[in-house]
């Protein structure tokens, strides 16, 4: 009998090496590379499709972040990850991320000029909890810079990212019970509470799900300065607007044996 005798198996003859078999290896290979690609994480794929370098471990906690921000849309995903590395490279934002050391005169005197303080401790429902107040009580009698607070702010988001890359909404509570139109004049000018507002709302890892300016009785254009800085197109959807603190403890999440860690224009029971 000659050539080669059929498999009793399968019915099938084997394959000899030629065109056939060439074809057969490729097509094999590219399954598996497919169910490999499908099997990784959706940090691991982004990374090896739009990088031309190796993720660090660090990056590649952090990209997982966007899938669970876009409620598990791996397209929007994307996107939002491919907006937050344009605004961190060249030609991004340059003013905000680029140009800011810890030791600079600008963020030194910002660090005097208003508070951010980002809580380790979650509200009940798990959400992460930045304190702002602007201005802090050691401010100067000056127009505040933008610049500065924003590149600060941004640094300490970017600090505690690294420190715990976890899933998370973001709530922002910004105290404005002593400021002052002159303390703002300044921040009227350019582009820099937009494009952080921008960033917050498209690009970064983590989502503003909830800003809460209070202690706002003093201001009688509220509105106004929300649209010069930027923050207006929140305003229905995550800006709120509180005249005192009454409402702060409901929306952080505390109950009544909690507020002593908290200042009493926060909310709480803390005098200092």
């Amino acid at each position: 009998m000659t050539g080669r005798a059929p498999l009793v198996s399968s019915g099938l003859q084997q394959l000899t090496p030629g065109p056939q078999y060439t074809l057969c290896r490729v097509y094999l290979r590219l399954v598996f590379r497919s169910r490999m690609h499908a099997a990784a994480s959706f940090s691991q794929r982004w990374a090896r499709d739009n990088l031309t370098r190796a993720a660090s471990d660090d990056e590649l906690a952090t990209l997982n972040l966007f899938l669970s921000t876009c409620n598990g849309d791996e397209s929007e995903a994307s996107k939002r990850a491919r907006r937050y590395y344009a605004a961190r490279g060249p030609g991004g934002l340059t003013h905000l991320w680029h140009k800011r050391h810890p030791d600079d005169e600008d963020i030194l005197s910002s660090c005097q000029d208003a508070y951010i303080v980002s809580l380790r401790a979650r509200s009940v429902g798990g959400r992460r909890m930045t304190l702002v107040r602007l201005p802090a009580p050691t401010a100067m009698d000056r127009p505040l810079s933008a610049r500065a607070l924003l590149a600060r702010w941004l640094m300490i988001l970017d600090i505690r990212l690294k420190e715990d890359p976890t899933p998370g909404e973001e709530v922002v509570f910004i105290d404005v019970s002593d400021l002052q139109p002159a303390h703002i004049k300044n921040h009227f000018k350019g582009s820099y509470w937009k494009d952080f507002v921008h960033c917050m709302k498209t690009a970064y890892p983590l989502r503003f799900s909830e800003v809460h300016v209070i202690n706002t009785h003093r201001l009688k254009t509220m509105s106004l300065l929300l649209l010069h800085l930027g923050l207006y197109p929140w305003r229905r959807k995550v800006v709120q607007i509180h005249s005192g603190d009454e409402q702060i403890n409901t929306a952080m999440g505390v109950t009544t044996s909690r507020l002593r860690a908290f200042h009493t224009n926060m909310g709480g029971r803390l005098v200092l």
